[in-house]
């Protein structure tokens, strides 16, 4: 049997709810998606970290949705590149293991004991379809 492949992640995040790294998860999706298309909402998601948040390149990106083992879902976004988006497609519905990139933040001394989050809340921004506002 071959080992599920690894997604790298230089943090812990919020999206994870709670979870610190490694985890598994099952690949769900693979989504190319234009930087200009992520609501703010998804962004702010997406990126938010205890030990500071991320900051996403504007232009193309690969969203992958991940189902983890609770049943809740989570997204990460990557770079995107033809054979990475490839890449992903290939291993869509296969479990993979969520981990820190080399070295980790545990071995760096800069991983917190627990992940604590604020709740990820719409601002009061237009939803999607901008005839309504998103209710927080």
């Amino acid at each position: 049997m071959e080992r599920p492949i690894q997604i790298d992640f230089d943090r812990d995040y919020c999206k994870f709810g709670g979870r610190k790294l490694p985890f598994p998860a099952t690949l769900l999706q693979c989504f190319k998606v234009p930087y200009r298309e992520l609501s703010e909402g998804f962004k702010h998601y997406d990126v938010t970290s205890p030990q500071g948040d991320f900051k996403l390149p504007q232009t193309d990106l690969i969203v992958l949705l991940l189902l983890l083992d609770d049943g809740k879902l989570c997204t990460t976004v990557r770079f995107y590149t033809p054979k990475r988006q490839a890449f992903y497609r290939k291993h869509e519905g296969e479990l993979v293991d969520l981990v820190y990139s080399e070295p980790s933040p545990a071995e760096e001394g800069k991983q917190p004991d627990a992940i604590t989050c604020a709740p990820v809340r719409c601002s009061g921004a237009l939803c999607a379809d901008s005839t309504r506002r998103c209710r927080g």
